[in-house]
């Protein structure tokens, strides 16, 4: 008698031991596909910023070295030292960013640049210069103020 209820048992327990298998199966492969693709939904990637000087007034560039190469960066200082706004009479600071053949150059600004033409005139200006120094590329220059990503205008 106890050999008919261990065979009744072990019969029943079957199929409950298949659905244990797969559940465990199935949660070891959701961590496995969590570690493998899950850590690339948490990450931002790497952006490779560098800040470059130039002149005596050390005018700051700083750009992402994964869209832009260092030569190109040297090549934009000349043609902004050209357009005499790296000059000697104050610091400037530029984010340069290149999105396929547009450069964009972001300048620091003072926020009440908006209500000065004058002041907004040089700019479009540069705008103007850089773009016929560089007729390979779309150039557009945006006043930031604050943060590069406070666009105040964008010159084009």
């Amino acid at each position: 008698m106890k050999s008919g209820n261990t065979n009744n048992q072990g019969a029943a327990n079957k199929p409950q031991g298949r659905k244990k298998l797969f559940i465990f199966g199935f949660i070891a492969i959701a961590i496995a596909l969590f570690v493998i693709f899950g850590s690339k939904l948490f990450t931002k990637p790497v952006v490779l910023t560098q800040m470059k000087s130039y002149g005596q007034m050390k005018h700051e560039v700083t750009f992402d070295k994964n869209n832009i190469s260092e030569e190109e960066v040297d090549y934009l200082a000349d043609g902004l030292t050209k357009a005499n706004f790296f000059d000697e009479a104050a610091t400037k600071y530029v984010y340069i960013k290149k999105i396929h053949k547009t450069i964009e150059l972001s300048i620091s600004a003072n926020p009440l640049i908006g209500s000065n033409p004058p002041a907004m005139q040089a700019f479009v200006d540069l705008q103007k210069n850089m773009q016929k120094q560089f007729p390979q590329n779309k150039i557009v220059i945006n006043l930031v103020v604050y943060n590069f990503s406070n666009v105040l205008r964008r010159i084009e």
